[in-house]
């Protein structure tokens, strides 16, 4: 009996959005059949590819656009009095999302739906690779065996059965194979004049960014009493070395790669030009609105005793043992000077409970990269979030 396989692969929805100055609209579907969310309403389409037939149908009125978060102003730095902080690895984290769960917006659902989708498609067809790999072996065996004991001479149909075996079992291997590499969640990203300017801009930024001799993500942050500690930080720190770059997260295929941070002590940030993805297992992810996100800037000066980065800027001298007045404490013998270094520091923050920090060696870069980050998200705040494309 020839060998069969039967398996289906589902098409996975793509999502399109579009940035233009008329507003945001956003469509999820395939080729003849999407929705259509936008301030007008919530469309359904359907037409049959290469015939021109099609139907649109409203499913919903208009929803009312979401209300921006108060979106902080860009400012020059401001330097402390006193330097802000010096890294101690000993204390709990304190810098944290609490519930992951509970951060999704509710109008980023079927975004979050669609990922969930192309996820357990990519398992499904995962599991099964093996499976007809192994089939592939044992039916080359058989036909080693046959030729060996000379079935050919005899049973001239076996040995055909088995090559064509063979041929359908490659050919199915392939076609998990694509579907594996096709089970994505296409996400296309149409930005238009001033958005795309901006976005651009952004994202030249956050290269700058990203090439910062030293990133560390802040998991807390403590006041301390300079008089007991005789240290001039007002503030310890614990951080530990991380990375940002550029990347998509696995199940998502765009040509607008996010803004990735690697967190330390819980979820990733991957910031695509519409949405934010806080990402930690396929489990446990959350996507959020730019309106809802919170984004700060610091210029601190932290006591670095653990070597100065390239790119940092040495603002001033301080000693590990200090008196009030900021003069060594004479006391302690093996007294040694510290320099003060510039840092810039990120803070993401949103009303549903996320909480993460990054610092940056390269000051500038920071403050640069927030600036423009902020110009732009101002920009998406001023579009009515569900228009017409």
């Amino acid at each position: 009996m020839a060998w069969r396989y039967s398996k289906r692969i589902k098409i996975i929805p793509g999502v399109r959005i579009n940035l233009s100055s008329r507003g945001i609209s956003t469509t999820i579907g395939v080729r003849g059949a999407s929705l259509n969310v936008s301030s007008r309403g919530t469309y359904l389409n359907v037409g049959i590819p290469g015939t021109g037939l099609s139907y649109r149908e409203k499913l919903g009125g208009a929803r009312p656009s979401q209300q921006p978060a108060s979106l902080p102003a860009p400012e020059q730095p401001r330097l402390p009095e006193v330097p802000h902080g010096f890294y101690l690895p000993s204390h709990l984290d304190n810098i944290l999302t609490l519930d992951i769960q509970e951060v999704t917006s509710q109008d980023m659902a079927g975004i979050k739906e669609t990922i969930l989708l192309a996820h357990q498609q990519r398992q499904e067809l995962g599991t099964e690779i093996p499976k007809v790999q192994r089939a592939l072996g044992t039916t080359k065996m058989k036909l080693l065996l046959s030729r060996i004991v000379l079935l050919n001479l005899f049973k001239k149909s076996i040995i055909e059965e088995l090559k064509t075996d063979i041929e359908t079992q490659q050919e199915t291997l392939k076609a998990l194979a694509s579907g594996v590499e096709g089970s994505l969640m296409n996400l296309e990203i149409e930005l238009e004049g001033d958005i795309k300017f901006n976005y651009l801009r952004t994202a030249n930024l956050f290269n700058a960014l990203a090439q910062s001799k030293k990133i560390w993500d802040i998991t807390g942050s403590y006041y301390q009493d300079r008089v007991v500690t005789r240290s001039a930080a007002s503030t310890s720190v614990k951080r530990t070395i991380t990375q940002v770059d550029l990347k998509n997260l696995d199940e998502i295929s765009c040509t607008y790669p996010a803004f990735h941070f690697h967190n330390q002590n819980g979820a990733d940030i991957y910031i695509y030009p519409d949405f934010i993805i806080m990402f930690s297992s396929i489990r446990e992810f959350a996507i959020i609105g730019y309106h809802e996100l919170k984004l700060g800037f610091s210029s601190v000066q932290f006591v670095e005793e653990e070597g100065v980065p390239a790119d940092s800027k040495v603002v001033s001298h301080t000693w590990a043992k200090v008196n009030k007045n900021g003069q060594p404490d004479r006391r302690f013998k093996d007294n040694y000077q510290i320099p003060v270094t510039l840092y810039g520091e990120l803070e993401f923050k949103t009303n549903s409970g996320l909480h993460e920090g990054f610092q940056f060696s390269n000051h500038d870069a920071c403050r640069d990269f927030y600036i423009s980050f902020v110009e732009y998200q101002k920009i998406l705040a001023k579009l009515k979030r569900y228009s017409e494309a």
